[in-house]
Order: C-alpha cells, then structure tokens, then sequence
C-alpha cells in the first residue's frame, strides 16, 4: 500500500479546468449495507457487460470539464438488474470569494450500491488554495455525513484535492434501533486532475474507507466493510489523428455479516475482495480498437473464487445523413469478444459462471447531438455465440449547462 501512495504523490509536482467529482463523494452508506457483495451474482459476461454499457473516456472528459452538467448511463447486467451511474455537480458563485457545490452520485452494479446527494461551500483564499466543507443531510440524522477538502491548484492545468468524510458522524447517538459502531467509519484521500494540450486529460484518485464494524444488537447481526481504491485514466493526443485512451481501478477491501451470539450460517460471511481493471484504446479517425483486462478475487472461510477476463474490442463509426428527427447523427457498430475464465468452489459461484468461457458481442450505438452540449446513446446488444438472439439494452444521456 505504501508503494502506491508515494507513486501517486510522486505526479504532485511532476508537470502533467475542472471539479473534484465521483471518487471524492464514493462514500459508504445505507445502500451498500443492503447486499453483501459476493460473486454469487456474477457471470462470465458481467464483465463484458460493464465494458458496453459506461460512459466513455469522451463523456467523462465533457462531464468534468464542466462546471453544470447531469449524465448518467444504464445498462442491462442480468434478467432482473440494471448496472447504472448518474452524476450532477452545479457550482454557483456567490461572492467574489465564495462558491456554492451541489452533487448526486448513485453507482449500483453487482459490486457496489452508493447513493450520495451532497452540499456545500468553497471558499477561495488565493489563486492556489481554496477550501471546502460539505454535507450529506438525510431525514434519518444517523445517517448524515460531513467532509472538507482542501483545493490546491498547482499549475494552471494541474488541480490537486485532500479531503476527509466523516460517514454517520452522529450514528451511535442518533440511531433509531438499537445499533452501534464500534469503529467509526472514515473517508478520505487525494484526487486530482491534470489538463493540456498534449494531455487531453489525467485524472487520479486515492481512497480509503476505514473499516466499519457496526453491531445490530436487535437482530442479532455484526456488519463490516472496508475499502482502499486508487486509479487513473485519461486521453493522450499521439498525432493529430490518433489518441491514446486509458484507463487502470484498483480496489481492494472487505464485507461482512455475522451472528453476533450465536452461530447461524445463514448470515455468517464475509467475503474478503480485490480487482482490478485497466483499459487501453487505440482511437483513430472513425475507428476505436482497445482491449480490457478485469481481474476479481474473493476469498472466505468457505472458499476462494477468482475471475479473470480479457476483452478486445473495435468500434465503427458511421455519420448519417439525418433526415428527420427520429434518426441519429451517426452510427456506431461495436465488436466485442470475453474470453473469461473462473476458479474456485461451484456452490459459491453463480449458476452461469463457467470455467472456461468464450463470448462474442455485437454491439449497435444510435447517437443523437441536440446541440453541443445535449447528447443521447441508444445502445443495443446481440449475442454472437449461439446464431443471433438477444444480448441486453442500455443507452446514455448526457447534459451540460
């Protein structure tokens, strides 16, 4: 862990305009409490999935570069759920000094629940620091959350964020049932952004959630969960013609429920969880061909299962000649192949997780622009492997203002 602390903190002064968003509001909460997360759930083509439906390097480069701006993506990972991401940020200025935030950010997949509506005030002392204090108000006060950050900009393209959350800060004296945490839970971290010409965008996080040992003494239940996550991505302009898009998660925590007097298999688990992901694309013209490694390794007391996934991909665009409203700007046709492979106990796995595994996808993206800052994905999926049938749906909208 030390290691990629200090090579994050090595980019501070290493010279590589937008708002501090997602890792910085990924906070526990009462949602991911719901679902103990373990890969019971998970197929060989959840992996693929995920990889169709998200936002790409594009839309996330707009969202942020933004000050208003609302997108959100949904796509289809299994007969009965729905991966799916929105985000708003709103920033309004006050006084010549002082600002106002407003963010929501929900991210629920098979892995993760959060849900995060967040407020607050930043107030600028410099042209270098400013500094932020925000909350997470809910009708339940143990729920609520509090943060502050410090805002550091380095360069002019260079901005850097320290911050720390104090989940539930009020639980063990606001709960309404008879609950209590025997280790707070924390939030904190670095985040930062690094924007030029050569160097479209960088963006780079790393968090902790400290571990939450939470006592439900009136259903007899133990909750735990921690969590340390560290990334980057973004787009390097190669030539004038080509880019460069990457982008690399690593996460590594644990979740937990247990009897907390009496044994009871039903509830006694905890699954010990890290993974990887990490994206590199080769964007030219009209064409886009990447490839995606995932990795995902859950160990317990029952057993350890392993998935590992390695997915090329190209994407064709097509521009359209658009006629009437109902028919898109352009065209994209995607190719996608998973080649998955899974280890470890069958009884702990999903029914559809094989071995060994060889999935191939067509995938079809309507793109409509209804102005330089509206745009809206329809995406369709079919699978390739048994003939033609039926894969999955999901689209993207996107908004800035």
């Amino acid at each position: 862990m030390k290691f990629y602390i200090l090579f994050f903190l090595s980019f501070l002064f290493y010279p590589f305009s937008s708002f501090a968003f997602v890792e910085m509001y990924s906070l526990f909460g009462p949602e991911e409490q719901e679902t103990i997360n373990g890969p019971g759930r998970i197929d060989s083509e959840y992996y693929s999935d995920l990889l169709a439906f998200r936002q790409s390097l594009n839309n996330d480069f707009a969202f942020l570069k933004a000050n208003n701006a609302y997108d959100i993506y949904v796509g289809s990972v299994s007969s009965t759920q729905f991966a799916i991401q929105q985000r708003l940020k709103l920033n309004q200025q006050i006084s010549e000094k002082l600002f106002f935030d407003l963010a929501y950010i929900e991210r629920e997949n098979l892995e993760e629940g959060r849900k995060q509506f967040i407020s607050g005030l930043t107030y600028k002392f410099s042209d270098f620091f400013s500094a932020s204090s925000y909350t997470s108000l809910f009708a339940n006060k143990d729920q609520n959350d509090i943060g502050f950050a410090g805002n550091f900009n380095l360069t002019k393209a260079h901005k850097f964020r320290l911050f720390i959350n104090l989940i539930d800060f009020g639980f063990n004296e606001r709960n309404q049932i008879e609950a209590k945490d025997q280790k707070k839970p924390l939030h904190f971290g670095i985040y930062g952004q690094w924007t030029n010409q050569a160097l479209e965008f960088f963006e780079y996080y790393l968090f902790q959630n400290t571990s939450v040992i939470r006592d439900f003494t009136q259903v007899d239940q133990r909750y735990t969960f921690d969590e340390t996550r560290l990334g980057f991505r973004g787009k390097k302009k190669i030539t004038q013609k080509y880019k460069f898009n990457f982008d690399f998660d690593f996460f590594n925590g644990k979740e937990g429920q247990f009897a907390l007097t009496t044994p009871d298999p039903v509830i006694d688990i905890e699954w010990n969880r890290s993974g990887l992901r990490f994206l590199n694309q080769i964007a030219f013209d009209n064409v886009i061909f990447g490839l995606e490694y995932n990795y995902r390794y859950w160990s317990s007391t029952n057993g350890h299962i392993q998935h590992s996934n390695l997915m090329p991909h190209l994407w064709y665009n097509i521009r359209l000649k658009q006629t009437l409203l109902i028919v898109p700007q352009s065209l994209d046709l995607g190719l996608e192949t998973s080649i998955h492979e899974g280890q470890g106990p069958e009884n702990l796995r999903s029914d559809t997780d094989k071995n060994s595994d060889l999935n191939s996808r067509l995938n079809i993206k309507l793109y409509y622009e209804f102005s330089k800052t509206a745009i809206l994905n329809l995406l369709l999926s079919a699978d390739l492997d048994d003939g033609f049938s039926w894969e999955g749906g999901g689209g993207q909208f996107q908004i800035l203002f």
